[in-house]
This record gives structure tokens, C-alpha cells and sequence, in this order.
């Protein structure tokens, strides 16, 4: 009887490790993050940005870049932003609404609020001013 259970709890172990856990076979999609980059243009980012070749669980859900041409934009609260530089060592980006990059004296101009989840003003800020002459 002792010989029988030990027969199968070895046959147990022996079945279970031939069969690959869902948890283990996501981890490899998961492992071609360190190594995939976004690239577009000038711009090239890892963490926390997704998009491109780097699939959604390789960043944040809500920095997704988009490419067009040789242009990286990321949406942000239903605005397009047209990304400048990402520097991933100070953790900052230059981006501008797409929207108001030409003349945007016929435009009306609707308030943006970048979500604070994402999004942290450095602790030099002072104040934004936006001059225009239409």
C-alpha cells in the first residue's frame, strides 16, 4: 500500500511538471519587455510607455505612443499630444497638444487635464503662461 501512494504521488508530480502553468507561459510575453523598445523618429522608450512593437502589459495602460511617419504622439484625456523628447533617467517628457501646434486663433481651445495616476509637476514649477497674438 505504502509503495502504491508513493507510485502515484511521483506520477502526480511527474504530470504536473510536464504541463506548463498559464501563469509561467504569460511571464514570456512579459520577458520581451526588457528587451522591446518603442522607436519613432528621434524618440526611443522602454517603461513606462507602451505601443509599437512594445505590447500593453510592457507599460502603463494610459501611455500608449503612437507612430505617424516619424512623429510619436500619446493621447491623453481625448487630447493629442505630439511627443518632443522622453527622458526616461529625470522621468520627463516635452510633448505639445497637437491641436495647438499651428495657428490657433480660430481654434477653440478646451481645458486639458493631464491625470495626476501619471502625471507629477516637478517641484520647480512656477506658472505656464501661453502668449499669442491673433
Amino acid at each position: 500500500m505504502y509503495y502504491l501512494t508513493t507510485y502515484f504521488l511521483v506520477l502526480f508530480f511527474l504530470f504536473f511538471l510536464s504541463h506548463p502553468l498559464p501563469c509561467a507561459s504569460s511571464n514570456q510575453e512579459l520577458g520581451s519587455c526588457e528587451t522591446a523598445l518603442f522607436q519613432c523618429g528621434n524618440i526611443t522608450a522602454g517603461f513606462p510607455f507602451w505601443g509599437g512593437n512594445r505590447h500593453k502589459p510592457c507599460g502603463h495602460p494610459l501611455l500608449e505612443l503612437h507612430c505617424k511617419k516619424t512623429l510619436t504622439s500619446l493621447n491623453i484625456s481625448n487630447h493629442e499630444y505630439i511627443v518632443f523628447h522622453i527622458n526616461q533617467t529625470s522621468n520627463s517628457l516635452r510633448l505639445a497638444r497637437a491641436d495647438l501646434l499651428g495657428s490657433f486663433c480660430s481654434t477653440t481651445v478646451n481645458t486639458a487635464v493631464l491625470p495626476s495616476e501619471i502625471f507629477e509637476l516637478s517641484p520647480t514649477y512656477k506658472s505656464l503662461n501661453v502668449l499669442y497674438h491673433c
